[in-house]
C-alpha cells in the first residue's frame, strides 16, 4: 500500500501539471528522501540498525519540498519529479501515461463527490 499511494502522488502531480499547467499552476511530486521516522516502528532490532546505517535526520525530509516550494527555478519544473537533495529525476515510465493518470483523476473525483453538499 505504501507504495502504491507514492505512485499515486507521481500520477496526480503529473495529471494536474497536464491539466492545469497552462493556468500557471505548478505541480511537482517529489520524494523526500530515506528520513528517520516511526515508519519503522514494528520492525525487528536488526532492521531498525540497519535503517540507521542509510537514512537521514527528519531535517533533511524538508530540503526537495521546500526547493520545490520556493526556488524561482522551480517554477519551470511542471511535471518534474523531484528525488533527494532537491534534484531533477525521472519517474517510472508508466507513472508518465496519460491513461493511468485519467484513471486515477477519474477515481479521486468520485471519492470526493461522496462528500460534496
Amino acid at each position: 500500500m505504501y507504495f502504491q499511494s507514492k505512485a499515486a502522488n507521481v500520477l496526480f502531480a503529473n495529471a494536474l501539471a497536464r491539466k492545469y499547467g497552462a493556468q500557471g499552476i505548478v505541480s511537482t511530486s517529489l520524494n523526500p528522501g530515506g528520513i528517520n521516522t516511526d515508519l519503522a516502528r514494528h520492525s525487528s532490532s536488526l532492521v531498525k540498525f540497519l535503517l540507521g546505517l542509510v537514512i537521514y535526520p527528519v531535517s533533511y525530509g524538508a530540503i526537495t519540498p521546500l526547493y520545490a516550494g520556493t526556488a524561482p527555478e522551480a517554477a519551470e519544473y511542471n511535471g518534474k519529479y523531484l528525488v533527494p537533495w532537491a534534484r531533477v529525476r525521472y519517474h517510472r515510465n508508466d507513472l508518465g501515461e496519460e491513461e493511468h493518470q485519467e484513471k486515477l483523476w477519474s477515481w479521486c473525483e468520485g471519492e470526493v463527490k461522496k462528500f460534496a453538499p
